[in-house]
């Protein structure tokens, strides 16, 4: 195996273990407000897209229309989204003031497991690592090589400053 793939397969595992530790922990918590990281996601990309329509509620979550669907009538059925009919019989999700209670109070106890995890981060290793899985996010977002660079501090060139955007 050559050494990338023996770097690439290590990037995977423990990126992968921090997101799945990160979701178990958060179950619980989550649980006892009604969520789960599912329904937090959907709400959250609701909140980032007001409006926006379950194809593009799914294609955010990287998730299949059915489970979309299934997820937004979970959260209309409970009064945390509305749903509207526009142009062309396609709907429109938006969210509720109880949706957006709901959604702060999640993020509230995700934002402090994370906050718990990077804890053990300098303050430069913690803008380092922001600044590495910004750009990662920007090559997995499809973004052009310019919004990768502005998102990077211009392809780096910032990066011994410590400077954030």
């Amino acid at each position: 195996m050559s050494e990338m793939d023996s770097e690439a397969l290590e990037f995977g595992l423990y990126h992968r273990e921090i997101l799945n530790s990160a979701l178990r922990e958060s179950t619980a918590p989550l649980a006892r407000l009604g969520l789960n990281p599912a329904l937090m996601n959907v709400l959250n990309a609701i909140a980032g897209c007001p409006g926006a329509s379950g194809a593009l509620i799914a294609e955010t979550n990287d998730t299949s229309q059915q489970a979309a669907a299934r997820s937004l009538a979970h959260l209309i059925s409970r009064g945390l989204v509305r749903r509207t009919v526009g142009e062309r019989a396609t709907f429109s999700h938006h969210l509720t003031p109880e949706g957006e209670a709901k959604l702060f109070a999640g993020l509230t106890i995700v934002a402090r497991q994370n906050r718990d995890l990077l804890s053990v981060l300098s303050e430069r290793e913690l803008d380092e690592y922001l600044r590495l899985t910004r750009k990662l996010h920007s090559v997995r977002a499809r973004r052009s090589v310019e919004e990768v660079a502005r998102l990077t501090w211009a392809a780096d060139t910032d990066s011994e400053s410590g400077g954030r955007e």
